[in-house]
């Protein structure tokens, strides 16, 4: 007649809760790969897995005592295993709550900095646009500023749509040399395009 595996268990178990290394060792390979399956699926981590594996590992055999008279162990495992993980997506939740609180809000005011820097980006792509040829100027000021069509543009100031955009592309190649010039081209570049 086959051994009872539950039975060998048990003994395993009694021999654990002893502080027999070797039949801990011999759990341990039992057990370890099906608490990394799991813990991995739920973490999306093989790093975060092995750790739960071996945090798992250590509190079975500091709490080595309770299974002396433990009749059904992978329930007890399991219990171990869900819990662990939810304690794992609690901390997790707080971490990233308490590092979402450091964030600035964006429905508050900016920075007063931010503010500065902004009034200070406005001049330099306002002295920028000054500086255009007068009729650059004109175009530039009705495509951005006003936001009209090139059609409406060459209507309005009675020259082809190719003259006007040729008259814009030259307007920001201009501009972006003057803020390149003045240290800002990157951000008031992003903020014409």
């Amino acid at each position: 007649m086959p051994e009872d595996p539950s039975y060998h268990e048990i003994e395993l178990l009694q021999k654990i809760a002893e502080g027999n290394r070797e039949a801990f060792h011999a759990l341990y390979h039992h057990y370890r790969n099906k608490i990394y399956y799991i813990a991995s699926r739920m973490l999306q981590s093989d790093a975060a897995a092995e750790d739960v594996l071996q945090e798992i590992f250590i509190k079975i055999w500091v709490n080595r005592e309770k299974l002396r008279n433990m009749d059904y162990f992978s329930t007890y495992l399991n219990t171990i295993v869900r819990n662990h993980l939810y304690n794992q997506f609690r901390k997790k939740a707080n971490e990233e709550t308490y590092l979402l609180r450091l964030l600035p809000d964006p429905a508050e005011p900016s920075q007063p900095f931010d503010e500065t820097a902004i009034k200070e980006l406005k001049q330099l792509l306002a002295n920028a646009v000054a500086a255009l040829p007068p009729r650059q100027q004109k175009v530039f000021q009705l495509s951005r500023e006003q936001g009209l069509t090139h059609a409406a543009i060459a209507a309005k100031l009675g020259i082809s749509p190719e003259t006007v955009k040729k008259h814009i592309m030259e307007a920001l190649r201009f501009i972006k040399s003057y803020l390149i010039a003045h240290g800002a081209a990157l951000t008031v570049w992003l903020l014409l395009s």
